[in-house]
C-alpha cells in the first residue's frame, strides 16, 4: 500500500489508486484517521469521528471488487462541517455545547447525495459556534430602519 502525501492527495489522485488498487478506502479511512488524531491537539479542528467509517469502507471496497465503483466519489472519505445534518451516529451541533446529543430527525440533502456517490463520511469538523449566528449578525449590521 503507498498513499500519496495527503495533503498533496488529490480526489483525482484518490480515485486512480482505488482503481489501481493501489490502496483501499479503508486504508484511506485509516490514514486520514491517524493523520488528524496527530495534529487535532493543535488544530482542534475534528468534532467527532464516525465510528461507522472503517465498516463503510469495507463494504464500498467490496463494491468496488465486485461490481466497480459507482463514480469518482466511490470509497472518497470526507469530513462535514458540523452544521449539515446526518442520519448515523454522529452529532450535529454547529459548533456549541448545547446542542452536543440533540437528536435530528432527517438528513441534509447534500450528506444524503454524497452518500449515494460512496462518500465516506469520516466525521464532522469544528466551526465557530452557532455558525448561523455569525451570519445573521452580518446580515443585519447592513439593514437599515426606515424613519
Amino acid at each position: 500500500m503507498v498513499i500519496p502525501y495527503l495533503i498533496d492527495i488529490t480526489i483525482e489522485d484518490i480515485t486512480k489508486g482505488l482503481d489501481n488498487g493501489d490502496f483501499t478506502s479503508v486504508d484511506l479511512v485509516e490514514a486520514y484517521h491517524r493523520r488528524c488524531s496527530e495534529v487535532d491537539e493543535t488544530f482542534n479542528a475534528v468534532i467527532e469521528f464516525n465510528e461507522d467509517a472503517w465498516s463503510l469502507a469495507e463494504k464500498l471496497d467490496e463494491e468496488r471488487n465486485i461490481s466497480g465503483r459507482r463514480g469518482p466519489l466511490h470509497g472518497v472519505p470526507i469530513m462535514l462541517k458540523d452544521n449539515i445534518h446526518t442520519n448515523d451516529n454522529m452529532y450535529t451541533t454547529a459548533g456549541s455545547y448545547a446542542l452536543w446529543e440533540a437528536e435530528t430527525h432527517f438528513e441534509a440533502t447534500v450528506a444524503t447525495r454524497l452518500r449515494e456517490a460512496g462518500v465516506i463520511l469520516l466525521g464532522k469538523t469544528n466551526m465557530s459556534e452557532v455558525s448561523m449566528n455569525l451570519w445573521f449578525e452580518a446580515l443585519t449590521s447592513k439593514l437599515q430602519v426606515a424613519p
